[in-house]
């Protein structure tokens, strides 16, 4: 299963566009946004919230009740999406991964199970945009 979320930034694109005009090799810049990304999906499992920085739902008493050993850690039980996160990039895009095919349904939520957003919408938030702009911005160094 694929979802694609395309992550809409005219700062970003016009640095891209900038640092395309000035090579064709955009591999290592697209891996090192990669990198970034990659760390706030993480961070975004760890504290338990959305890209937005809004808290993820509380697992309910059923849930919690079927946890081995009572983790209490939400989407980590037994760390499978967690662990599964990478990424891949080339010289015209990166792809931030996640290698279970039941991440869509915790990412958008279902009709019995609340959204948990780990990867934005369609904006980048200011921060992770602030720290793409700051790989870039290494990439167009003189």
């Amino acid at each position: 299963m694929t979802t694609t979320i395309q992550i809409n930034s005219t700062q970003v694109d016009n640095a891209l566009t900038e640092l395309a005009r000035r090579t064709s090799h955009l591999q290592p810049a697209f891996n090192s946004i990669g990198v970034e990304i990659h760390r706030h999906v993480i961070d975004c499992f760890e504290h338990e919230k959305s890209p937005d920085g809004i808290n993820w739902a509380a697992l309910s008493p059923a849930t919690l009740k079927k946890r081995r050993g009572g983790n209490a850690n939400i989407l980590r039980d037994k760390g499978n999406m967690y662990t599964s996160l990478g990424h891949n990039a080339s010289d015209n895009h990166v792809e931030i991964t996640i290698g279970q095919d039941y991440a869509p349904f915790h990412q958008f939520g279902t009709s019995k199970m609340p959204a948990r957003p780990f990867f934005p919408s369609s904006t980048l938030p200011q921060e992770w945009e602030r720290d793409v702009m700051d790989v870039l911005n290494l990439y167009l160094q003189p």
